[in-house]
């Protein structure tokens, strides 16, 4: 063994030991309703990592951080959380995982805020794969943040089981295409906030986001538009709130944002726009 090897084993020994609180396994619990537990990686052989018994009966908020020093892929299961079924706010940070598993968290379903951080692309350009059927389920869930996780595309429908669904974040991924989120017409008439900032989204076609007619607020900043399409925003009657900052944007339509009457905010900050139309900001 090397001696950075050892080493990394002697720190997560000595970090695990130096936690104060209720310990078992690698999750530390005070008797609330959070507990937090710092792993190595995800275990899908393993019940809710090690999470103690008394405490699934009670338990409202889990963290999972898995190390960021030893890299090694994380297994989830279907219904890895089964047995907590009173959560509802799951965090998963630094698990290296490869595919959300069908039913992943269908037991879940007071649910309310799920982030899964994997940072997948620290290990070797390692990308997540959700399966379309991975988030059943959770239907109470409201915010949704699967960001940092080197997704590439997302399997059509995967959000349609999320009838409450209010905010999606997808930043910092490696989408290209708007299409590639998968949306299809009707599946989450609910949200309201859609969150793709730091991807690399060059192409957005006619109307990709239509199904999207009550939202609030989107966020394209930090991609690499050049050009957006005279309907691109076409359904989106009710936006607030656009980002398209951070772009490499050189000109944009007259009409483009005739569907935005209702727009209160707009960044068009950091592109490469030398002249905008005239009558560019007229319908809002």
């Amino acid at each position: 063994m090397s001696s950075s090897s050892l080493f990394n084993i002697l720190f997560f020994i000595l970090t695990y030991h130096s936690n104060g609180g209720k310990a078992t396994g690698n999750c530390i619990w005070n008797g609330e309703t959070r507990i937090h537990c710092d792993l190595n990686i995800l275990d899908f052989r393993r019940n809710s990592s090690d999470v103690p018994q008394e405490a699934s009966k009670v338990i409202e908020e889990l963290i999972v951080d898995c190390s960021d020093a030893l890299y090694f892929e994380s297994q989830l299961r279907s219904d890895h959380f089964g047995e907590l079924n009173k959560l509802s706010s799951l965090q998963i940070h630094n698990c290296k995982v490869h595919v959300l598993p069908p039913r992943s968290f269908v037991s879940l379903i007071e649910l309310r805020e799920l982030v899964i951080h994997t940072h997948n692309a620290d290990m070797s350009g390692l990308s997540m794969d959700p399966d379309y059927e991975s988030l059943v389920g959770l239907e109470a869930l409201q915010t949704l943040d699967l960001s940092f996780n080197n997704i590439q595309t997302f399997p059509s429908g995967l959000l349609a089981p999320l009838k409450s669904i209010r905010l999606f974040n997808a930043s910092f991924n490696n989408i290209t295409n708007i299409k590639d989120l998968g949306l299809v017409s009707g599946d989450i008439p609910s949200l309201e906030s859609l969150i793709l900032r730091g991807n690399s989204i060059a192409d957005f076609p006619s109307g990709s986001l239509s199904a999207l007619q009550g939202l609030l607020s989107l966020d394209l900043s930090q991609n690499e538009l050049k050009m957006i399409s005279a309907d691109a925003f076409q359904g989106l009657s009710t936006l607030k709130t656009l980002d398209l900052s951070g772009n490499a944007l050189i000109s944009l339509p007259q009409h483009v944002f005739r569907p935005l009457s209702t727009l209160e905010s707009l960044s068009l900050g950091n592109n490469s726009l030398s002249t905008l139309p005239k009558k560019l900001l007229s319908p809002l």
